[in-house]
């Protein structure tokens, strides 16, 4: 009779938690946290060069705000204008007379996308995005 009270809660449990995993797998994934990486352009000599990114984001809903720079330590731009579609996002940096807008998709541990220049005398240079979700030790 104990067995069988047991067994019958067992089954419980296990149906219970057969709903609950799929719904926890399914959650999507925030953009909120520490992302490390770079900026590259490829010049027309075929060169690459690249720029240390360090972006500290936070997620509110489809609002995305900010700050980043070439270290996290040394964050000397605000996040502007950002918003979040699912595993896409989009953001505006403005430094002087030159903006930047980054649009990107991103998975729990990487981001990736394209950041296109804009001066303000009309030269416009688009750089890869590749960031990699910094994990707490």
């Amino acid at each position: 009779m104990e067995q069988q009270k047991i067994l019958k809660a067992f089954i419980v449990f296990a149906v219970v938690l057969s709903f609950l995993f799929p719904a926890m797998a399914a959650a999507p994934v925030g953009a909120s946290g520490k992302w490390s990486g770079a900026i590259s352009v490829t010049d027309q000599a075929g060169q690459t060069q690249s720029q240390p990114v360090f972006l500290i984001l936070t997620q509110d809903g489809k609002k995305l705000t900010g700050s980043g720079g070439p270290s996290e330590d040394e964050q000397g731009f605000n996040i502007e204008n950002g918003t979040v579609d699912g595993n896409k996002l989009s953001f505006d940096v403005n430094i002087e007379d030159t903006s930047y807008h980054s649009t990107a998709q991103f998975t729990e541990s990487e981001m990736t996308g394209e950041t296109v220049r804009q001066q303000t005398n009309g030269v416009k240079i688009t750089f890869k995005l590749a960031l990699q979700r910094v994990v707490a030790k």
